[in-house]
């Protein structure tokens, strides 16, 4: 019971990465209301979902740009929050770019972001966007805006992939 968390965690990302492919540039989102035979624990059906995984000690600090209007969470790998993004995470709903620094990091992390260091290196990315009128393809557009990349490639980061 004690390492459920972590296991779950562990085989959703490595199911998510046989089915898409890896890398936190991978970020499957759900493009229709999840259902009953949906795999995923505890969905809702009024939500579009989208959900990746972070590998620090691949990437390093990572930035996540997000975009407005969207609730999620970051969590470590044992499913404990690093921080709840959008509404009701620092950036309010309104969008922005949070930088997640590995458990080893030493330094100071550049300035201009909502900063967070985790306890594990991989780190799960969840998000929530709102169906308005049974349309999904705003949740959906709204999602893709979504920039997940190293911060050694801020400058030219590798391309988003939505499956």
């Amino acid at each position: 019971m004690w390492s459920m968390p972590a296991i779950t965690l562990w085989a959703m990302k490595k199911g998510s990465e046989a089915q898409f492919g890896a890398g936190s540039n991978v970020f499957p989102i759900w493009k229709d209301r999840l259902s009953a035979e949906t795999l995923v624990s505890t969905p809702n059906s009024d939500v579009i979902y989208g959900m990746g995984y972070l590998d620090l000690q691949q990437d390093g600090p990572t930035v996540i740009e997000v975009p407005p209007l969207l609730q999620g969470i970051l969590d470590d790998f044992w499913h404990r929050p690093l921080t709840d993004v959008g509404f009701v995470g620092p950036d309010k709903g309104e969008g922005g770019n949070y930088l997640i620094l590995p458990p080893d990091y030493e330094g100071t992390p550049p300035e201009g972001y909502y900063t967070f260091k985790s306890p594990t290196y991989n780190v799960f990315v969840f998000w929530r966007a709102f169906i308005k009128d049974g349309d999904t393809s705003e949740p959906v557009a709204l999602m893709e805006q979504t920039r997940i990349y190293p911060l050694s490639k801020a400058d030219n980061p590798p391309e988003m992939v939505f499956p």
